[in-house]
């Protein structure tokens, strides 16, 4: 999907070198992956401002040198896996939208996520990425569980009780509540 990618290319003859900053301005989000592409020193300089001063976990980089790879990776401390994400329903689920006091539906394969769920019955949702990046779509879960498409949206730093509707449909209940 050519909307879930972007390519940034730098020329550090001409754009300089990277640097803390510069990742900062380009990228002002943090929820993304990273795939570097160069010689190998650039490839491990770059590896290891990503780590050490941006804090990005080592599973969200990946790397290809230009010959010879010598990426030297570091481990993330107290990194376990993520959990094996819970199943989508594989049958219509109810889902109650209590503000709007609306009900309705969720079929797989027809509904797609819950806010575009929402969005075909009128209901305005605030959302800017659709991605699960940006958080603007953070809904509070009244009754019943979701989960995700992804692991990386499922592993977004959101409160409990909450899901990021662009990105989750609901598991298998009697109904799912949204204080939507």
């Amino acid at each position: 999907n050519p909307d879930k990618i972007q390519v940034i290319s730098l020329l550090s003859t001409v754009d300089g070198h990277l640097t803390k900053e510069k990742f900062q301005q380009i990228l002002p989000l943090d929820n993304y992956e990273f795939y570097i592409c160069g010689p190998s020193s650039f490839t491990q300089v770059t590896y290891s401002l990503l780590r050490q001063s941006l804090g990005i976990r080592d599973d969200r980089i990946f790397a290809e040198a230009f010959g010879p790879s010598a990426l030297k990776r570091e481990p993330d401390d107290n990194f376990s896996p993520p959990e094996p994400l819970v199943p989508a329903a594989t049958t219509p689920q109810h889902v109650r939208f209590a503000k709007t006091h609306f009900d309705t539906q969720w079929e797989p394969e027809k509904s797609g996520s819950l806010l575009e769920l929402a969005e075909a019955h009128g209901i305005q949702v605030s959302y800017a990425c659709r991605l699960g990046n940006c958080g603007t779509c953070v809904t509070k879960i009244l009754k019943g569980s979701v989960t995700y498409a992804t692991p990386l949206a499922a592993a977004a730093d959101i409160e409990d009780a909450h899901c990021l509707l662009c990105q989750a449909v609901p598991v298998e209940q009697e109904v799912l509540e949204l204080d939507l």
